[in-house]
């Protein structure tokens, strides 16, 4: 009772005030209007009391810390332009964040791995990487929702752009763009992401994106993240840059609690408004003992 006692005479003092600048002078106006934008701010502060943001809440609903690491196994269908199937093979991707990832895709017996381990790109075999190749390793490490939570726990420059009205999806294999009924509204927040140049080379441009996050305002599901992808792999990416760019988006479905921890078992990639490919979650183990080895190239 107390507070709104003490809402309702800051209003009141506000109101006065307004008056009393219609009549005063133009330095008397002034320094009113100095000692109202104090007062309403007051007033502004105390109807709205501090709490979880977006993100602090979505993280909350995951169960997310920085110590968690995992290995996902599953399978990866790639998508021509027309939406057929191009291939299908299996996957393991091991986690250990902030900054270390493997992937193995298999297929016919062959498996080809890559990964990403303190700023360094590597693929099994390969003599040397073009820059765009190290491009897609490295953009496994944005593949999962998760990354959000990481990065802005590392201290990344974090806004909160307001509420996305989503009322149309991109198309999907077999299917073109379709409507979304009812459409539904999501908190739209966004955050600088910024991979950096290797150890061994750090002149190199960094490596900068800014993803926006779409999240559910009831239930602080992450539902998808999108950003804008530079053809040339030698720019920084990140948004204001003149460099021709595509969409990337990323939608998560299939939601599974393991250990505490949610996630997202459907994780669908679109690459400038076309399905790229769709990696299907089987199973996941969390916090595992996974050596510093397992994200070092195995022939070096």
């Amino acid at each position: 009772m107390r507070i709104n006692r003490k809402k309702l005479i800051i209003t009141a003092i506000a109101a006065v005030l307004l008056l009393a600048i219609a009549a005063a002078s133009k330095p008397g106006r002034s320094t009113l209007n100095r000692l109202y934008s104090l007062l309403s701010g007051a007033a502004s502060t105390a109807a709205s009391p501090a709490g979880p943001d977006v993100e602090q809440r979505a993280r909350s609903k995951h169960g997310w810390t920085n110590v968690i690491t995992s290995t996902l196994r599953g399978t990866i269908t790639y998508f021509d332009p027309n939406g057929a199937i191009a291939r299908r093979a299996n996957v393991t991707i091991y986690q250990k964040h902030p900054d270390r990832l493997r992937v193995d895709i298999e297929q016919d017996g062959l498996i080809i791995s890559q990964g990403f381990s303190h700023g360094e790109v590597w693929q099994a075999r390969a003599e040397s990487l073009t820059e765009e190749a190290e491009r897609d390793i490295r953009a496994w490490l944005r593949l999962f929702p998760e990354r959000l939570f990481l990065v802005r726990g590392a201290g990344a420059s974090y806004r909160e752009v307001g509420r996305h009205l989503e009322d149309s999806r991109p198309g999907i294999p077999g299917r073109g763009p379709s409507d979304v009924r009812p459409a539904r509204e999501l908190d739209e927040v966004e955050i600088e992401d910024v991979i950096g140049p290797p150890a061994s080379n750090p002149t190199r441009r960094s490596d900068r994106r800014l993803i926006t996050y779409l999240i559910d305002p009831e239930t602080s599901i992450v539902h998808a993240a999108r950003w804008m992808e530079p053809d040339d792999p030698a720019e920084e990416g990140i948004e204001g840059s003149a460099a021709a760019t595509r969409q990337v988006r990323i939608e998560y479905g299939g939601w599974r609690r393991v250990e505490g921890v949610l996630w997202p078992m459907e994780v669908t990639h679109w690459l400038g408004g076309r399905v790229d490919f769709r990696v299907d979650v089987k199973d996941v183990l969390v916090n595992q003992q996974l050596a510093d080895t397992v994200f070092r190239d195995p022939g070096r």
